[in-house]
């Protein structure tokens, strides 16, 4: 199964991809090594009190993605 996501939000997609960017730093630089990305995805809903109103942010779906990356020795 394929699945592809979108982000029509400039910015989200601009900070995803520092913090990948970041990841990638980070894992070209080790030999062996492993990580995690943690995606939330959330919304921002009303919530209703007695005398004041807010907002609530719900999280509606989180994905955790392993990564481990492995360097050859021929690599190094």
């Amino acid at each position: 199964m394929e699945r592809k996501v979108s982000v029509d939000d400039p910015s989200v997609s601009a900070t995803v991809d520092d913090k990948v960017d970041e990841l990638l730093q980070t894992i070209s630089t080790t030999a062996d090594s492993k990580s995690q990305i943690s995606l939330y995805f959330t919304e921002t809903k009303p919530r209703k009190a007695w005398f004041s109103k807010s907002e609530e942010e719900i999280c509606w779906e989180e994905w955790l993605i392993d990564i481990q990356s492995k360097i050859g020795k021929t690599e190094r």
